[in-house]
């Protein structure tokens, strides 16, 4: 299955208004992601891009989507970006223990 992240962004005041952490989706193909995005954050305003500084490659890893929605806390309306990137499963985490000596 494949993973995603989103993250809102307030066109109007040019803020994030938050962000998940990549989670599992239930889609396997891109398109039938890229479908459902698209009903459920609005129209597709251009792609998401990550650069390879070893490679030299661009390549693109999500979409950007646009819709008119509500505030939550008034009936005022702003535009939301919705960014999407793509990932094939979640980050790798790393622990380091940092331990003190308490034989001093």
């Amino acid at each position: 299955m494949l993973h995603i992240q989103e993250t809102w962004v307030d066109q109007k005041r040019n803020c994030i208004c938050g962000e998940t952490p990549v989670y599992e989706t239930s889609y396997e193909k891109v398109g039938e992601l890229y479908r459902a995005l698209v009903k459920q954050y609005g129209r597709c305003i251009g792609k998401m891009y990550c650069d390879n500084k070893v490679t030299g490659k661009t390549r693109a890893i999500g979409w950007i989507f646009l819709k008119r929605a509500k505030y939550e806390d008034c009936k005022d309306t702003y535009l939301q970006e919705t960014w999407v990137s793509v990932h094939e499963k979640k980050e790798d985490t790393y622990v380091t223990y940092h331990y003190v000596d308490i034989a001093a």
